[in-house]
């Protein structure tokens, strides 16, 4: 993010708030229990990603795993964790979010 400041142009440095979800964390992620649906409609570009997932994985952690990966596919380093808690406690899965904040800083 760039602010101007007196008339100068700084760089805010966030401290651990945009980092990108490493492929482990999101594999924990998608053990906890949550509606995968939800989650999806919120991150995926599309709801045909949502139908696609639901044909082709049979059981709810492959789902809720599906999900988080075509997320992190579909936005490379936008993926972060940031985003990912701020979804979470959107829909209400606010002990998830806390399991995300937490993971971030063990990253």
């Amino acid at each position: 993010r760039i602010t101007q400041i007196n008339h100068t142009w700084a760089t805010e440095v966030p401290c651990c708030k945009d980092l990108e979800c490493t492929h482990n964390h999101l594999l924990k992620i998608a053990l906890l229990n949550y509606d995968w649906k939800r989650v999806g409609r919120h991150l995926l570009e599309s709801e045909q990603n949502i139908t696609d997932i639901f044909r082709d994985e049979p059981d709810e952690p492959n789902r809720r795993q599906k999900v988080l990966m075509v997320w992190k596919s579909q936005k490379g380093s936008s993926a972060t964790y940031r985003v990912l808690a701020e979804t979470f406690e959107e829909l209400q899965y606010g002990d998830i979010a806390e399991k995300v904040k937490e993971m971030e800083g063990k990253k």
